[in-house]
């Protein structure tokens, strides 16, 4: 045998053991933050997930407790959250943000120069970096905001090219599309937080106990039939059932008639 084929066969089987020993340390690593999720949070069962490739980063969707897990680095870095802490989610290509969904539930498309900030949907500032000919790409990236003062921004990264590469190519096409259906899993979060938050609200103003000095009839008239149509919608909507509507209307009523 040749040294060099010697040489060969020594180095693929270096490989082999790093590559061994790399997966035993993320399996490792994966088990210690499920131990470690469990015992925060016992209730936390996935339903959902979006991943990139290699494992870099994961994102797990437990439905039923509306509980998000962004786990980056292979699970070094992981986190819990509620679907209400969400505040906006953006895809980034080369630096500009081209799509964003921010906690007031309206989905933008960026405008060249700006950048969006959560709440109220507001533009301001600009954005770093030079945007490349739209038939190239090298950079793509999903960014997700939470309210979370100790890690606020999480940016995820999808497709990270040393050179631009045609859109049209495959690994191109791949990114973007895992890109924005994150994002859209993402959005719809946060807009099922929102619809939940904008249902309590209905319900409080419902329980309100009326003002000292009550309205004429015909403004009471006027409110109750605004509220019951806003109540209507909801649940034609699939945001209250049936029986949340029941429960809503009966308090409306009489709230109607102490008016009355």
């Amino acid at each position: 045998m040749s040294e060099s084929a010697l040489i060969g066969i020594c180095l693929v089987f270096v490989a082999i053991v790093v590559f061994v020993v790399m997966a035993q340390n993320n399996k490792s690593t994966q088990k210690a933050m499920n131990d470690a999720v469990n015992a925060s949070h016992p209730q936390f069962n996935p339903t959902k997930k979006i991943l990139n490739d290699y494992g870099r980063w994961t994102i797990f969707i437990d439905e039923k407790s509306q509980l998000l897990l962004m786990c980056t680095r292979g699970g070094i870095e992981w986190k819990v959250y509620d679907f209400r802490q969400l505040i906006r989610s953006e895809v980034i290509e080369d630096g500009n943000t081209v799509t964003s969904t921010v906690r007031s539930s309206q989905i933008i498309g960026a405008v060249v120069g700006k950048v969006l900030v959560g709440g109220a949907g507001l533009l301001i500032g600009g954005l770093t970096g030079k945007s490349r000919s739209k038939s190239e790409i090298s950079k793509v990236s999903l960014s997700v905001t939470v309210s979370d003062t100790a890690h606020a921004l999480w940016s995820l990264p999808i497709m990270n090219e040393k050179k631009p590469v045609l859109r049209s190519k495959a690994a191109a096409q791949a990114a973007l599309c895992r890109a924005n259906e994150a994002h859209a899993m993402i959005s719809a979060l946060i807009r099922l937080a929102d619809e939940a938050e904008k249902a309590k609200q209905i319900q409080v103003q419902v329980s309100t106990p009326p003002q000292l000095d009550p309205p004429p009839k015909s403004a009471i008239r006027a409110s109750f039939a605004e509220e019951f149509i806003k109540l209507s919608k909801l649940r034609d909507q699939g945001i209250l059932s049936d029986v949340e509507f029941a429960e809503m209307k009966v308090a409306l009523i009489a709230e109607a008639k102490k008016g009355a």
